[in-house]
């Protein structure tokens, strides 16, 4: 008996069957999966009521939609492939149109719909599974770095500011232990060259005064204190700071552009949620470094300054923490930026200058 020669046709699907109403303006997109999955759904049914089977797809250049190549008299139910990815032709059936051992597409017609549309539901339910966990991860982060930009343009165009504070910093000792050491601080600050800062703890009572000229670092506990000269802004002091080996907390929060600073090398953003630090509503954002962790709490509304920021090194054994808690905020820095030296205090070279770190020497040796 002759054999009978496959047919194909081609269906233009602009809406198809009614959909472009199920989704809005905006989801009609010709790369949408999740439209593109619903259409898949609805071509399966349309063609496996009228034995028809998928020899090529492509999507419409019309927009929503698509066009298919279908044939009948195939040796298998249609079966389609994951459209997620771009432009595609696709031949599912018979190698070439007319080849292979044929058969009755009525036979089993209803074993092969099922087939083919529990397949198809299937890839709709994890696409849109994916579809629910990688849009809103994606949202996410976009919200943090936009609220951390927020802050950091908000901090910039404050000329003055003062603030009091609270730091718990950790260390881990040789055998393991972590341990929690905690100060009380404020600090004032007129840019862009002017700042005045002091930290009050177990193991050492000291104060920074830049006047844009001169660093003086003074340590109230040996009554003693050090100036350097160091003209320039508040961004070149904390570098040189650092370049001493002097700490100044949360001194990422006092540059020019925090966004910069704190936006690079970052590999992860996540907006958490909400938190309340001190009574006040938060922005959780949560950050990833390749060495670092870091978190900050951003306060809501139209003054969005920093209310808390822990930095986690878990790169070092037991992932210690550092801690600043922003207790008060003021648009104001009541101070003159001068040091009076007092009367039982004297001068020292820099590198005569005692400890004035947050923990005692030597914890974490």
């Amino acid at each position: 008996m002759a054999e009978k020669k496959n047919q194909s046709h081609k269906i233009s699907a602009v809406p198809l069957l009614g959909m472009a109403d199920a989704f809005p303006q905006a989801c009609r997109h010709r790369r949408c999966i999740l439209c593109t999955w619903y259409q898949a759904v609805a071509i399966s049914i349309m063609l496996a009521c009228n034995d028809l089977e998928i020899y090529g797809w492509r999507r419409s250049d019309a927009g929503a939609g698509c066009e298919i190549e279908v044939g009948q008299l195939s040796h298998k139910p249609a079966r389609l492939h994951d459209f997620a990815g771009g432009p595609a032709a696709c031949h599912i059936g018979p190698a070439k149109h007319g080849a292979g051992s044929l058969r009755n597409p009525r036979r089993n017609r209803m074993q092969q719909y099922r087939e083919a549309t529990m397949k198809i539901e299937s890839r709709l339910v994890t696409g849109i599974l994916a579809l629910a966990l990688l849009a809103p991860a994606a949202h996410a982060e976009d919200d943090a770095r936009a609220i951390l930009k927020s802050m950091s343009d908000y901090l910039a165009k404050q000329q003055t500011f003062s603030a009091t504070f609270d730091t718990d910093i950790e260390v881990v000792t040789p055998d393991l232990q972590k341990l929690q050491f905690t100060s009380s601080g404020q600090v004032a600050v007129s840019r862009p060259n002017k700042m005045h800062a002091a930290r009050t703890g177990g193991f050492s009572d000291a104060e920074m005064i830049f006047d844009g000229k001169q660093i003086t670092i003074h340590s109230k506990d040996d009554k003693v204190f050090t100036q350097i000269d160091a003209a320039g802004t508040i961004d070149d002091l904390i570098a040189k700071l650092e370049a001493d080996g002097y700490a100044l907390p949360g001194a990422d929060l006092l540059l020019a552009n925090v966004y910069e600073e704190l936006n690079a090398g970052v590999i992860d953003a996540k907006h958490i949620g909400t938190g309340v630090i001190g009574g006040v509503e938060c922005e959780h954002l949560a950050f990833r470094n390749a060495d670092t962790d870091w978190q900050l709490w951003v306060r809501t509304g139209a003054a969005p300054i920093p209310c808390k920021y822990v930095i986690t090194s878990k790169a070092v054994t037991a992932a210690p923490q550092y801690t600043l808690i922003v207790k008060t905020w003021s648009g104001e820095a009541k101070d003159d930026f001068s040091f009076a030296p007092p009367a039982n205090s004297r001068r020292v070279d820099p590198q005569a200058m005692p400890h004035i770190d947050e923990v005692p020497e030597g914890a974490n040796e």
